[in-house]
C-alpha cells in the first residue's frame, strides 16, 4: 500500500529532460527510456527537450564538455535561480597516481595523459575551474613517465617497421583512439568540477558514484537523492527474449584486450566441446557500426558482459539492463559485483557447464522463462521500493 501511495505522488506533475549538451541523444537513449518509465510509472509527465524550462524541474544526464551548452546552463540558471536543475551522474570518480577523473583505471601512463590532458584543458577553457599550483607539480611529477612513453612508442614503431616491413597506422591509430578517450574522460570529469554548483539536486545511475563525490565534498547533505534503477518490463521481455536471435554469445560496446580474452576463452570451450557447429562462435557487435544496426544485423540469444580491463572495480547496470529490455537477450556475466541487484537477474559464468547449459538452453522458452521470471520479479521489487523513495525525495525538494 505504501509504495502504492508513492508511486501516485507525481502524478499530474511534469519533469523536463533536457539533452542540449548532448550531441545526440543515441549514446544516453537507456537513461531517457529509464527516466521516462520509471516516473511515467509514478504519475508524472515527462518532456525530453532541447531546451530548458524553468516551469518545471528539469533533468540533465551529465556530459559539461560542451562550452555553448555549459553558458547555456550557467545562463539559465543566472536568469531563474528558482528553477530546479536535477543532475544523473554516470561516471566513476577516480584518483589514481595523485590525479582525478572519470573511469580512471589504466596504468600509469593514463595517469600522466590525465595530468598533462588537465593542464592544457584548464588553461584553454575559460569555463573550466583553473589550474591551480599543485596542477603543474603533478604534472611536473607525470613528464619522465610521458617522455618514458614517448619513446617507448618510437621505438616500437620503427621496430614495426623494420620486422615487418610495413607501416604501422594501426599502432598510431590505437594510440590516438586512446588518447582521445582519455582526453575525453578527463574533460567531462572537469566539466562536472565546474559546472557542478548549478545542480540543485543529484541522482546517480550506481551507488559507488556518490562515494567518489563525497570524497570530492563536492554536495551539501540534501544534494544527493539517491541511485536511479531500471524497471524491466517483465511481461516484454518473456514474450520476447530470444525471438529471432542466434544461436551464440554475442558482446557489445567496446571490444577491448580483456574482453577478447573472454571470447577466445569462451569460443575455446565451444570448439573443444565440439558444439559449435549448432552453437555459434562469439560475436562482436559495436554501437557505433550504424550500417549494422541499418541492416538489423541478427543479434544473439546471449549476450557476454566482462568487464572493460581485468581491474575494471564496477558492474554496469544499465547495460545489462540493455541487453534484456532493448537486446532481448540473456546476459552472462563474467563476476557478481554484489553492486546492483540487476546482477542478479543475469547468468553467471561458471565455466564450462555454464556454456553446456545455455547451450541446452536456447531451444526450451520455458526453462528460460522460468529462469527469469522469478529472477526479474525479485529484482523489479527492489528497484520500484528503491525508486519510490528517490522520487519522494525529489518531491519534496522541488514541492510537487
Amino acid at each position: 500500500m505504501t509504495c502504492f501511495l508513492r508511486r501516485k505522488i507525481l502524478k499530474n506533475f511534469t519533469c523536463n529532460i533536457y539533452i542540449g549538451n548532448h550531441g545526440t541523444a543515441i549514446g544516453i537513449q537507456e537513461y531517457i527510456t529509464i527516466l521516462t518509465d520509471t516516473l511515467g510509472a509514478r504519475g508524472c509527465l515527462v518532456n525530453v527537450s532541447t531546451e530548458l524550462d524553468e516551469s518545471v524541474p528539469n533533468i540533465i544526464i551529465d556530459e559539461f564538455t560542451n562550452f555553448i551548452e555549459n553558458k547555456i546552463i550557467a545562463n539559465f540558471k543566472k536568469d531563474f535561480p528558482e528553477a530546479v536543475i536535477v543532475y544523473v551522474l554516470t561516471e566513476f570518480i577516480a584518483r589514481k597516481h595523485l590525479v582525478t577523473s572519470f573511469n580512471l583505471f589504466g596504468n600509469i601512463f593514463d595517469s600522466s595523459l590525465v595530468a598533462l590532458m588537465s593542464v592544457l584543458v584548464r588553461h584553454r577553457r575559460i569555463d573550466f575551474i583553473s589550474n591551480e599550483f599543485n596542477d603543474y607539480l603533478v604534472l611536473l611529477l607525470h613528464l619522465p613517465v610521458l617522455l618514458l612513453y614517448g619513446v617507448g612508442f618510437v621505438v616500437w614503431h620503427v621496430m614495426g617497421l623494420i620486422m615487418r616491413g610495413r607501416s604501422g597506422p594501426s599502432l598510431i591509430q590505437r594510440l590516438q583512439a586512446h588518447l582521445h578517450k582519455v582526453a575525453y574522460m578527463s574533460s567531462r570529469y572537469i566539466g562536472l568540477e565546474s559546472n557542478i554548483k548549478y545542480a540543485d539536486l543529484i541522482i546517480t545511475s550506481h551507488e559507488s558514484i556518490q562515494k567518489g563525490m563525497d570524497k570530492k565534498k563536492w554536495l551539501n547533505p540534501n544534494q544527493y537523492i539517491g541511485v536511479l534503477y531500471p524497471e524491466i518490463n517483465k511481461a516484454d521481455v518473456l514474450d520476447n527474449i530470444l525471438i529471432d536471435k542466434t544461436a551464440n554469445i554475442e558482446i557489445t560496446g567496446t571490444i577491448s584486450r580483456y574482453r577478447k580474452r573472454w571470447i577466445r576463452k569462451i569460443d575455446r570451450v565451444l570448439l573443444e566441446y565440439g558444439i559449435y557447429n549448432k552453437f555459434f562462435l562469439c560475436r562482436t557487435m559495436s554501437f557505433k557500426d550504424k550500417k549494422a544496426k541499418k541492416k538489423k544485423q541478427q543479434r544473439g540469444a546471449f549476450s557476454l558482459h566482462p568487464p572493460k580491463t581485468m581491474f575494471w572495480p564496477y558492474c554496469s547496470p544499465t547495460r545489462l539492463y540493455r541487453a534484456l529490455q532493448e537486446d532481448h537477450n540473456i546476459p552472462i556475466i563474467t563476476k557478481n559485483y554484489g553492486q546492483h541487484p540487476i546482477e542478479d537477474v543475469c547468468v553467471l559464468y561458471e565455466g564450462v557447464n555454464t556454456i553446456l547449459e545455455v547451450y541446452s538452453m536456447y531451444n526450451d522458452r520455458g526453462r528460460i522463462n522460468h529462469l527469469l521470471e522469478g529472477k526479474i520479479d525479485k529484482y523489479n521489487a527492489i528497484a520500484a521500493a528503491r525508486n519510490d523513495e528517490l522520487f519522494s525525495k525529489l518531491s519534496e525538494h522541488v514541492n510537487f
